[in-house]
């Protein structure tokens, strides 16, 4: 067992060093991303013994590349569009409009974020997920007033509560395909999950909105939470993970 943890810290030494050169050094994320591989690729062959049996090193380090590379662009191609359709909306007036829209039903920026940031953000997750509704609700949230780290924090909290039914579904509809069991009973169960540890990640919501100034109430709080949980908690029994969310 001492082995196995040896291993597994030296495993996760590379994440520790892209947090440490970013947060303690100020890095940027490509220069910390580009000193993490080559540590990596370091304690891969030094450590691991990285490579099957008579194959090439060079054949094996291409194929983990082309892997990385494959999911790197897969991420860029959903924050791409996500951030064009910020610019678009900077440039074209919208988030002033939402903004003017958001104000006409309350004039509570507690409100507006509970809107926005845990509504709006459980929406972006259920039909788009994979990052999404950060990348959406974040900037909005800026827009309403808050600093960018609470924003995020905020996005970030907000859409957790829907992440097993991301995307219609997909999380829950690839376990279906695995296991072959039926759909419902898989997203009924998830779904009570995700209701018991639902008000815990809406206390957590209250409290950066707090720390920020904004005070909603826990009444309304937990109203925003029971207008997700509970709908998102019938659908799920009743027709499955696809709009749960």
């Amino acid at each position: 067992m001492q082995g196995l943890g040896w291993a597994a810290t030296l495993a996760a030494t590379p994440i520790f060093a892209i947090l440490g050169l970013m947060l303690g050094l100020h890095w940027s994320a490509a220069r910390a991303g580009a000193a993490a591989l080559a540590l990596a690729a370091l304690l891969s062959v030094v450590v691991f013994d990285f490579g099957a049996p008579g194959a090439a090193p060079l054949r094996s380090f291409a194929g983990v590349l082309a892997e990385g590379g494959f999911l790197t662009l897969t991420i860029l191609w959903i924050l791409w569009p996500a951030l064009a359709l910020h610019r678009l909306q900077q440039t074209r007036g919208a988030i002033d409009t939402l903004r003017n829209s958001l104000t006409r039903l309350t004039g509570s920026t507690a409100l507006q974020a509970l809107l926005v940031g845990w509504l709006m953000a459980l929406f972006f997750e259920g039909a788009a997920g994979f990052g999404t509704p950060v990348a959406l609700a974040a900037p909005l949230l800026v827009g309403l007033g808050f600093a960018p780290v609470p924003a995020v924090a905020l996005a970030l909290l907000g859409h957790a509560v829907g992440v097993s039914f991301g995307a219609l579904g997909t999380p829950v509809l690839a376990q279906v395909a695995l296991t072959g069991l039926d759909g419902v009973q898989i997203a009924w169960r998830t779904a009570l999950l995700h209701t018991l540890l639902g008000g815990v990640m809406m206390v957590f919501f209250v409290r950066t909105l707090a720390a920020s100034g904004h005070r909603p109430g826990w009444r309304w709080a937990a109203l925003a939470a029971a207008g997700f949980l509970l709908p998102g908690m019938a659908l799920a029994a009743l027709l499955g993970p696809e709009l749960a969310t």
